[in-house]
This record gives structure tokens, sequence and C-alpha cells, in this order.
């Protein structure tokens, strides 16, 4: 069953719609007041096979789960949308109940671009949902990097390798265009954190590596032009043509 809590607020982001997936009435309750303060619409489902119906019928801007520990019928719900090409961009928060780093990194491998332990402070929730919205929506430049066999039209969010189009998640979008912008630059963990994700996130250094594998294996031929720099961080750059 779906339950519309959609409020309007005067604040700039009145607008936004963020759907959240749970069935945890208290934490639902708890979510819609916090982001409904912050000027949030939220529209709130009980299982997955209503998440999906509600995403195709109204798209959000935000999906948020809130998950157990361990929560796989939640998590699928992450896998389904990036399984679908028209709403595999959607920007996806996980909600859980585990702090392990091991359910951390599993969320990120099940595409999430972002992840809060509970219990969390409600404010932060606000910030990163904000934050994860305007890093959505800030590439209005029109320009089209074109570097070997990559191509990076970022406007429409497009990339391409030796003209075979990619489908990245906002965040692995975001981590390529920040290498590219600053390539032949070395960036520890830390920074790419700070500089891709906005904030100084309480998760180990090995979320960086996960985004940088997955981000790898899709750019296929081109995944050579981000460097391991072993004990320092990672460095985007063109291999030397022979």
């Amino acid at each position: 069953m779906t339950v519309d809590m959609a409020q309007r607020s005067t604040s700039s982001y009145a607008r936004r719609t963020v759907l959240v997936v749970s069935e945890d009435m208290a934490a639902t309750e708890l979510l819609h007041q916090n982001l409904q303060a912050a000027g949030f619409y939220v529209a709130v489902v009980s299982d997955r096979a209503d998440a999906l119906r509600r995403i195709k019928s109204a798209t959000p801007d935000v999906v948020m789960i809130d998950v157990a520990s361990a929560d796989n019928a939640c998590l699928k719900v992450c896998k389904m949308i990036r399984a679908n090409r028209a709403i595999q961009k959607l920007p996806i928060v996980i909600l859980s109940t585990s702090n392990s780093e091991n359910d951390r990194l599993r969320a990120l491998e099940f595409g999430a671009d972002d992840y809060l332990a509970k219990p969390f402070n409600p404010r932060e929730l606000v910030l990163r949902t904000r934050n994860l919205l305007r890093r959505c929506e800030e590439n209005v430049s029109t320009e089209e990097i074109v570097i070997g066999d990559l191509l990076i039209n970022i406007p429409r969010n497009l990339v391409r390798v030796r003209e075979q189009k990619l489908s990245l998640t906002p965040t692995e979008f975001r981590l390529l265009r920040f290498l590219v912008e600053h390539r032949d630059r070395i960036f520890s963990r830390n920074e790419l954190l700070l500089n891709v994700w906005q904030y100084e996130a309480n998760v180990t250094s090995r979320t960086v590596d996960t985004h940088v594998r997955r981000l790898r294996d899709k750019l296929g031929a081109a995944g050579r032009y981000i460097g391991t720099i072993r004990g320092v961080g990672y460095s985007f750059s063109e291999p030397a043509r022979v």
C-alpha cells in the first residue's frame, strides 16, 4: 500500500520529492517530519513492488531506502533501479541499523550513492539529501571532454568509450568528472571523499576503492586511465601513445 505524505513548504526544496521505502512506521514518521520541515514532498511505500510502481508512475528526486542489517529485499530495490535504464540515475540513500563496514560496502555494491547508519542526526540527514540533490543538479556546463577513447558530455551526463554509451550512477559520474577535470593530479581517498561526496564521511577509505573499482569495470578499455598510486590514492591520466 502507498501512503502519500506530500506537503508544500516555502523552502527551495518544496518541489523536490523524496520517496521513502520502509516497513518501520516509527522510522517513517521521523523521516517524514524532518524532511517535510526542510521543505520536501515525501511519499512512503512499504515494499519494493510498490516502490517500483511509484517510481515509474511519478519519478521522485531521491529514493531513501530504510533497511535492517543484511536486509536483501530492500537492497534489491536499489539493484532493480540501477538495472532499469529509465530510472537508473536516481539518487539513492540507504538508511540502516548496521554501522558495519561490510554492510556499507554491500550497499555501495548494490548501487547506493550514500549510506547513513541509525541512529543519525536528523539535520545530517537533511544536509546529505540536499547535497546529493545539489550535486546531481550542478552539471549545467555545456562542455564536452574527449580524452583518448573516452568522451564525457557533462550537461547530458553522457559517457562513451569507443562510441559505446555507458550507464553510470550519479556518484560514479561525479567521481569520473572530478578526476578528469583534475587530471594528472594525485588525490588521496580522503580528498576524494570530501570533493566528490562533499562531506567528511564517517566511512572508511574502502568506500572510494569500491567506487573506483566499479567505475574502472564500466569504463572497460578506458579504465586504465585511472591510476592507483600505492599508499596515496588515485590519479587520472591518458596513457602515452606508443
